[in-house]
């Protein structure tokens, strides 16, 4: 079969979405023939994918910074975008299309072609939402993250044809974790450094503790706030920039996992992630991180407007290290309801011919 894969990398710096699209990409061109049209050309995303597609089309998108200017060029890029997929639909024998984004959804469902979903993110109230679904409902498919996507959707309609399929853990299950008494504990993030993700609360869980030598906060990521949290010069922060062995610096410079975004998230790999190598997790109590993070069984939960929470949350874990044992257990053996890279590329694989 030919399929064609619509993205839009230029959303985010190599997301958590772009990443589980690219296993989604690779999994696919193991049986059929793979074509990609994205925003742009030249991203991570773009050239990590390039070895398993037959061919890449560009579309245009406005990127001005003028909100009317950016809406009437949304319009006319549109149109022009239209007429470019028909015609490399038509010239590829395009049969089935993969939609991964919102906008994406909306230019697969009027290519008039039979198209799946692959929902990253929950819906929210909103007459662009009411709309999105409805066109949903016209999906073969629609893969959704996690439990908390699915039933956003669902409450907008529940005939939309949904199933669940879990970000895959690319890691080796590890050993059960030990905290030595006086040993410095290691706080890391993992992600985008935006507001959205909680970097802020970071930066006040930092500056509480900067008086105690005992607790370091590591930063892994880049985005717009890296050189305000550089400007800033706390002693307990350290920026790691963009990396790539996250395994590693999870089992070398983590201690706890800390994701306090200060929105729902669908399912963050990072936290599946954490759970496979034993960290304990500290995270947002809503979205899909509160769906992967039992409080007090894996790690803790807090609410974003509370610092004093998060705050004692880190402290309970570096001071009470038997449940820091336990709550490292409790994790190796939670992550094995999720699905393994070979099993979700299976999964995938399986999951386009339902009808």
């Amino acid at each position: 079969m030919n399929i064609l894969v619509l993205e839009d990398s230029s959303q985010a710096n190599y997301g958590g979405g772009q990443k589980i699209s690219k296993i989604v990409v690779e999994a696919l061109s193991t049986e059929h023939n793979l074509f990609l049209c994205d925003y742009v050309s030249d991203t991570l995303f773009v050239k990590d994918v390039a070895p398993y597609v037959n061919q890449i089309c560009v579309l245009k998108k406005s990127n001005s910074g003028n909100k009317n200017l950016r809406r009437i060029c949304q319009v006319v890029f549109f149109l022009e975008n239209f007429f470019t997929l028909k015609s490399f639909i038509k010239r590829n024998e395009i049969s089935l299309i993969l939609a991964t984004t919102k906008l994406t959804l909306i230019a697969a469902f009027f290519t008039g072609k039979p198209f799946v979903y692959h929902a990253h993110m929950a819906m929210q109230k909103g007459y662009l939402n009411h709309f999105l679904v409805l066109i949903m409902k016209r999906a073969k498919l629609v893969i959704t993250v996690s439990k908390f996507v699915q039933n956003s959707i669902l409450k907008f309609n529940n005939s939309v044809n949904t199933i669940v399929l879990y970000n895959p853990i690319e890691f080796v299950i590890s050993q059960p974790r030990k905290r030595k008494v006086d040993q410095k504990l290691h706080v890391s993030f993992f992600g985008t450094l935006k507001e959205e993700k909680g970097l802020r609360l970071i930066i006040q869980l930092a500056i509480l503790f900067k008086q105690d030598p005992a607790i370091q906060f590591n930063i892994f990521g880049d985005g717009h706030l890296h050189s305000e949290i550089r400007n800033l010069n706390l002693p307990n922060v350290r920026l790691y920039g963009h990396i790539h062995d996250v395994e590693y610096y999870l089992n070398t410079l983590t201690d706890i996992l800390v994701l306090p975004s200060v929105i729902p998230e669908a399912c963050p790999t990072i936290i599946l992630q954490a759970m496979s190598q034993g960290v304990p997790i500290v995270t947002t109590n809503f979205g899909g991180q509160n769906e992967l993070v039992k409080n007090g069984i894996n790690g803790y939960t807090f609410s974003p407007t509370n610092i004093t929470e998060f705050a004692n949350r880190i402290i309970y874990l570096k001071n009470n290290y038997d449940d820091y044992e336990q709550i490292s257990l409790n994790n190796l053996t939670d992550i094995t309801q999720y699905p393994s890279l070979k099993e979700y590329k299976l999964q995938i694989l399986n999951s386009i011919y339902i009808r």
